[in-house]
Parts: structure tokens; C-alpha cells; sequence
């Protein structure tokens, strides 16, 4: 075997075994006082990057729980409004059957009619002014809640409500606002129809297309008069416009200089018409009418607690959903980057034996161009 004093070849090769296993002592060291098996994308670029994915939807889907939480609370302030205003309906539905009875005197209606009254009142303002973070939660607006960590549409849940503050609403006439819209705005919608050369029924108050008018002008007047008693608003004053009367630009009715009987008939029949209509028990036949109303606002609520009551199940299920998803990835996220303690620690005593080895085996490869000196005596 050549003897070589410039090159120690053991002594190399035990540097570069020392070298691995200090790298390997130092790897588990650090994951061992992080915990992370990952530290650096050197340590596992793809698994970093998968797990940098999943951490996005983690997060996500724990903010989504959240939102889905707030759609829980936004219902259940719905519903508990509605379930007042059940509460109050019922009670005026008590009301109402105890006036219609006969053996009551008109004293006794009105002071019947004092509570009915205040009963309305509080209606319309639980139906105004029920908000959830700000948000009117009985105005039919459209909710849209983000229960999901993706942007596609079926990472959202989208609840449409019902206008309960409607006037045309069952549980708001009801109450007593079964008002049209402002006479002038009526007025002003229906000049705007005859000008374009369309036909307002002077009876009806319905709009037929003519002249220049298209359907998107047709559907405009059609919601400006969908109000209740709009339509009476609207006959009347195509009727007086008819006669040779003039509408005018803040939606007030002009007579002419020599107004017909037609004429005047007409503005007064505008002048009456859409008139507020509050709901009494003030005699029998008003109390009658009442308990037609007090009923189908009565469906109406129930029928809109019921949707969101089955809002709050529907949400509670997509928490739960989530709350599975979001425990098996951060399951499979932890495969990727957390250390397992049993294995690298016997990696580290591994890597600490290897250490002392190659430190006392590098002892003695330096020592051995010494022998050389054997062959030089």
C-alpha cells in the first residue's frame, strides 16, 4: 500500500462523513426546537408549497365559519323580530274578534281601537327599524354571505328576504300603511306615459303601450303605480288630463281656464283617491275587514320565519361541513410540516454517535502520515 504525506485521503473522507452528519445533527436540532420538519423550502420545496395551499384554505374556511356565523345571528334578529311582530298581529287579531261582537258599544271599540292603534304603530316601527350591524333585516334586501375560502359562486349563500316595510306588504296594511306613493310622483308618472303617446285607463289606471312608448316604459309606470291606491292616483289623473285639465311639473293638477264638470269631477277624484288607509275597530264591519288583513299578515310572517329558520339549519350545516374540511387538511397540512418528535430524535442521537465517531475516527486519520516517519529512520 503508497504512503503519502501531502494527501490524506482517510483523513478526507472522514471530513466529508463529519461534515454529512454535523448538517444532519444541525437539520434535526432545528426541527426539534421549531417543531416544523419544514423550516425552508431547501427542506421540502414541494411540500411547502402544498402546504402553503392548504394553509390558505385553512384560514379561509375559519374566516368562512365566522361569516357563516353572522348569517346564523342575522336570522335569528329576523326571527325574533318577526316573532314580535306575531305576538303583536295576534294580539290584535284578539282585539279585533272582541269588536266585532255585537254587545259592544262604540265606547268600548274605541277604547279597543286606542290599543289596536298602538299595536300598528309598534309594527311599523320593528318592520323600520330591526337592523343587524347596521343592515335593515326586514326590508327584502339580498344578503350575500361568503361561506366558503374560493371566490366561485358556490362559495356563497344568498338570502333574499321579503319586504315586509312595503306598503303593499300583507303585514303592513295590516298596520295601517297601506299608502300609495306621494300623489305627485303618481301625477308625474303618468304625464310622462301620455306624453310618449301610451293610454292610462281612466277607470283602472292601467297602462297600455302606444305612441312611442316601449315595454321598459310600460314596466316604469307599471312600478311607479304598483303601490296601493297608486292605480286610483293614476286613472284620476289621466281622466283629468283628458278633460282638458294639465299636470304640472311638481306633479300638482292645473285646472283649465273654464274647467268641465269632467274636469272637475276628475280633480276631485284625485284629490280622494289613495287615500291613507289606517285599519280600525272602530264598528263591526271595520273590525271584520281587520281579522281579513291581521290573517294574511299573518301568513306572511310565518311564512318568512319559516325561511329563516331554515336559513339557521342550512348555515349550521355549512359550519359543521367546514369544520370537517378544515380539521382534515390541517391534519394533512401537519404530515407535511410538523416534526415528528419519536423519529427525529432518534435521528439525533443517530447524528450525535456519527459526530463522535467521525470526530475521534478524524483523530485518527491525521495521525496517520505519521507511520511515515517510521520508514525514514
Amino acid at each position: 500500500m503508497s504512503s503519502f504525506i501531502n494527501t490524506n485521503m482517510a483523513s478526507l473522507n472522514t471530513q466529508r462523513n463529519l461534515s454529512a452528519s454535523q448538517a444532519a445533527l444541525h437539520t434535526s436540532i432545528q426541527r426539534l426546537s421549531s417543531g416544523m420538519r419544514v423550516n425552508s423550502a431547501k427542506d421540502d420545496a414541494a411540500g411547502m408549497a402544498i402546504a402553503s395551499r392548504m394553509d390558505s384554505q385553512i384560514r379561509g374556511q375559519t374566516v368562512a365559519m365566522r361569516n357563516a356565523n353572522d348569517a346564523i345571528s342575522f336570522s335569528q334578529t329576523a326571527d325574533g323580530a318577526l316573532s314580535k311582530i306575531g305576538d303583536n298581529l295576534q294580539r290584535m287579531r284578539e282585539l279585533a274578534v272582541q269588536a266585532a261582537n255585537g254587545t259592544n258599544g262604540s265606547d268600548d271599540r274605541v277604547s279597543l281601537n286606542t290599543e289596536f292603534a298602538q299595536l300598528q304603530s309598534e309594527i311599523q316601527r320593528v318592520t323600520s327599524n330591526t337592523q343587524f350591524n347596521g343592515v335593515n333585516v326586514l326590508n327584502g334586501g339580498a344578503q350575500t354571505f361568503q361561506v366558503g375560502s374560493g371566490t366561485s359562486s358556490d362559495n356563497q349563500i344568498t338570502i333574499q328576504g321579503l319586504d315586509l316595510t312595503s306598503k303593499a306588504s300583507a303585514t303592513q296594511i295590516a298596520a295601517g300603511n297601506a299608502n300609495p306613493e306621494t300623489k305627485a310622483s303618481v301625477a308625474l308618472a303618468t304625464k310622462t306615459f301620455l306624453a310618449l303617446g301610451a293610454t292610462v285607463d281612466t277607470t283602472t289606471g292601467a297602462g297600455t303601450l302606444g305612441g312611442t312608448a316601449t315595454q321598459a316604459d310600460l314596466d316604469a309606470f307599471t312600478a311607479a303605480t304598483a303601490e296601493t291606491g297608486a292605480r286610483a292616483l293614476a286613472a284620476a289623473a289621466s281622466a283629468f288630463k283628458a278633460a282638458g285639465g294639465t299636470i304640472a311639473a311638481d306633479g300638482s293638477l292645473a285646472s283649465s281656464a273654464s274647467p268641465t264638470t269632467a274636469e272637475n269631477n276628475a280633480k276631485s277624484a284625485f284629490t280622494t283617491a289613495g287615500a291613507p288607509t289606517q285599519s280600525n275597530i272602530l264598528d263591526q264591519a271595520s273590525a271584520t275587514d281587520a281579522l281579513t288583513k291581521i290573517d294574511a299578515a299573518l301568513k306572511e310572517v310565518n311564512t318568512e320565519s319559516i325561511k329563516h329558520g331554515a336559513n339557521q339549519n342550512r348555515f349550521t350545516a355549512v359550519i359543521a361541513t367546514l369544520q370537517v374540511s378544515s380539521e382534515n387538511q390541517t391534519a394533512a397540512r401537519s404530515r407535511i410540516m410538523d416534526t415528528d418528535f419519536a423519529s427525529e430524535t432518534a435521528t439525533m442521537a443517530r447524528g450525535q454517535i456519527l459526530q463522535q465517531a467521525g470526530m475521534a475516527m478524524l483523530a485518527q486519520a491525521n495521525q496517520l502520515p505519521n507511520g511515515v516517519m517510521a520508514l525514514l529512520r
